[in-house]
């Protein structure tokens, strides 16, 4: 499974930076990294009704996929869904191609889009950015747990380096949780993240 250390080094990054949170994984893309607005959805309603279930309260959900769309609008089961989320902070990767068209579903209001940042803090060359962009983190050569799978089928654990969007959204989605968890509303989580984490363009 190509992708498995995609969803592992993210929840890293994620606890990294928000030791004590607690990580509810829901897969969405497949072994080659492809997904769509559907399979994005079902994950956002199994994750909401496993939730119920358990009796838990999600405070940040964060997504670390994404598109372009033809029209430069959002898929609109993808928008109804994330309505949903009203309770939540959503976080999301703002996309590595270096444009500056809407990037979904982080190009939505309700949505925190985040780019990504080099070590001296300016946008990385791959980033997407954009007035719909709200906060941006490193995600250059960010460090991470990574697994790996071997051609016996078995598995090897340890850490990479990589870079994306992907990898900068955790970032600031373990600021909103800390926010959160300090007893900060959802609206001084988001202007706390602001503030932390600009972004300029």
């Amino acid at each position: 499974d190509r992708q498995a250390g995609h969803g592992t080094f993210v929840s890293g990054v994620l606890l990294q930076h928000a030791p004590g949170a607690v990580v509810r994984a829901q897969r969405v893309l497949s072994s080659l990294g492809f997904t769509d607005d559907y399979a994005v959805v079902a994950g956002l309603r199994s994750l909401r009704s496993a939730a119920a279930a358990r009796g838990e309260r999600i405070g940040v959900v964060v997504l670390t996929a994404g598109c372009h769309t033809a029209d430069d609008e959002c898929p609109p089961v993808l928008r109804e869904e994330l309505d949903r989320w009203s309770d939540a902070v959503v976080v999301a990767a703002a996309g590595n191609q270096a444009r500056s068209r809407p990037f979904w579903p982080a190009a939505l209001p309700s949505v925190v889009g985040v780019a990504a940042v080099g070590g001296d803090g300016a946008l990385a060359g791959f980033s997407n950015f954009g007035p719909w962009v709200d906060a941006a983190a490193p995600g250059v050569g960010v460090t991470s747990c990574f697994v790996r799978l071997t051609g016996d089928g078995g598995r090897t654990f340890g850490y990479a380096s990589w870079s994306g969007t992907s990898f900068a959204a955790p970032q600031v989605a373990a600021a909103v949780a800390t926010a959160l968890h300090e007893g900060r509303t959802r609206e001084e989580a988001l202007d706390l993240v602001r503030d932390r984490h600009p972004f300029e363009r």
